[in-house]
């Protein structure tokens, strides 16, 4: 059985070394990109001597015999000269410096030469055409083929004429991923007012060949985009209420019939708010129970101040029948527990007129901020000097929540069943302490501390319900303290069904 040799693989001849510009798939204004994996690789180069960049060929001057010069620009590492069938080699030099060598690195009479890592800036090389007459230098850089071990070394990678966002220090071989790419790319995409193409430039010091590997289909995912509007207004403030969920729809026109599924909602925040937050005073739920105030009824509620600190005030959670009500609220000191006597540390007046069937929470604050020097049990005093209100409560394992009747001594509220005590509902409105970290606002359970404008992130998973060509999405806010808020715009962003969009 005759067995064929065979022969090794003449490799492809490069069209062209150094920089390299890679053109990616067109982004419409505002897209999100969620994958741009660009991997580039180094070699030396194999092609053409017109191709090799930085290569200039000339005539020599100097020799008495056909000769061209090659010069390179800078030192390269050159492993062979190849004219094939245009014509023969018969003496390489390379340059020393200030002259070339009189020792010449090839000597022969062959159609290529080969060298163990030749390293120079220049060579000068003898050879002659198949017809046995002197090269050009146009025709021999377009005849010669060159073979270099210089790689692309000191790579950076820029979009679209910006500065360089990525860069590989020293001599590129081994492939990598180029970072840094969809950050660059979303920078470009917001910025953008019309449809923009992005072109990556890769520029390199030396002219190696860089490799690049790039697919469309597996190495690109782009999220269209949608701005939510209010009738004629891109941007809605809110009232929020402390400690207080709400609700409100946020409506996106539809991006079209092959988005199904929202993938990504961007909010740009701002908000007002006082350095107090509200933390609640006890634990349970809303509870059934009121305690009335009124021109007989005083009630006080006893609370704790954990750290030394600083108290803006009380929420109290009050149910109004409709008439006028002027109030007043009083900090006193504990004694015995009991509202202490004299002065109180800080006092606060409210009027309420409108009627409410459900209570609702009402922020109460003293004209100044109270310094509370160490840690110590205070009395919250609500007394109604017109009107009556109902202080709401729930049954508590304390009796921290006293009744005066048209003045006289403190009494505790008859008890409940299995032991427990009424107990009206409070928040206590202070400065937060040293350690305490939680954060201002919370949206759908992200959560920020929102100092300045913000810009927060929210995965929404659901299925999309789009509706006379828009998505309304419900999204839950809720604040540490009650202040306004301004959503200075919402995009969402969406993906295709069925793979990358």
């Amino acid at each position: 059985m005759a067995v064929r040799e065979s022969k090794p693989k003449t490799p492809r001849d490069d069209a062209s070394s150094g920089d390299v510009q890679v053109a990616l798939p067109a982004l419409e204004p505002g897209s999100r990109i969620e994958k741009a994996a660009l991997r580039v690789a180094g070699r030396g180069f194999h092609g053409k001597l017109k191709d090799l960049k930085g290569a200039v060929v000339t005539a020599s001057p100097v020799t008495r015999t056909p000769a061209v010069i090659v010069d390179f620009g800078a030192p390269r590492s050159i492993l062979s000269l190849a004219l094939g069938s245009a014509g023969k080699i018969r003496e390489v030099s390379a340059w020393l410096g200030t002259e070339f060598a009189s020792k010449p690195a090839y000597s022969g009479d062959a159609s290529s030469a080969s060298f163990a890592g030749l390293e120079t800036p220049k060579l000068l090389v003898k050879a002659v055409t198949s017809g046995g007459q002197a090269f050009t230098a146009a025709a021999f850089a377009a005849s010669c083929r060159i073979t270099t071990a210089t790689g692309p070394s000191n790579v950076r990678a820029s979009l679209n004429g910006g500065l360089p966002f990525w860069t590989h220090p020293g001599v590129l071989s081994a492939e990598v991923a180029v970072t840094g790419l969809v950050e660059s790319l979303n920078a470009l995409a917001k910025d953008a007012a019309a449809p923009v193409s992005p072109v990556v430039s890769l520029v390199t010091d030396t002219p190696g060949v860089i490799e690049t590997s790039f697919s469309a289909a597996q190495d690109w995912s782009v999220l269209r985009c949608s701005a939510a509007r209010w009738g004629a207004e891109s941007k809605l403030e809110l009232a929020l209420v402390a400690l207080e969920p709400q609700t409100v729809v946020v409506p996106f026109p539809a991006p079209g019939a092959s988005a199904r599924s929202q993938c990504r909602v961007s909010l740009v925040l701002a908000g007002a708010f006082p350095p107090w937050r509200a933390f609640p005073a006890q634990s349970g739920g809303a509870g059934k129970l009121g305690m009335k105030v009124g021109s007989r009824f005083t009630v006080a509620r006893r609370f704790e101040f954990a750290e030394a600190g600083e108290l803006h005030g009380l929420a109290l959670l009050l149910r109004t029948g409709g008439e006028k009500t002027e109030l007043r609220l009083e900090l006193l000191v504990d004694a015995g527990d009991r509202p202490g006597p004299g002065k109180p540390l800080a006092f606060a007046l409210l009027a309420l007129a409108a009627a409410s069937d459900a209570p609702a929470w009402t922020d109460v604050l003293f004209p100044q901020p109270v310094k509370v020097a160490a840690p110590a049990s205070l009395w919250c005093v609500l007394k109604a000097k017109t009107g009556a209100v109902e202080w709401a409560g729930v049954a508590g394992q304390q009796a921290n929540t006293l009744f005066s009747d048209e003045g006289s001594l403190w009494q505790s509220y008859p008890a409940l069943g299995g032991g427990t005590a009424p107990s009206a509902r409070m928040r206590v409105l202070r400065k937060p302490f040293p350690k305490e970290t939680a954060p201002l606002l919370t949206i759908e359970k992200v959560a920020t501390d929102l100092e300045g404008a913000a810009t927060l992130e929210l995965e929404i998973k659901a299925p999309l319900a789009v509706q006379g060509g828009t998505v309304s999405v419900p999204l839950c806010f809720q604040a540490a303290a009650s202040g306004k808020l301004t959503l200075k715009s919402a995009t969402a962003f969406y993906k295709a069904q069925g793979g990358p969009a």
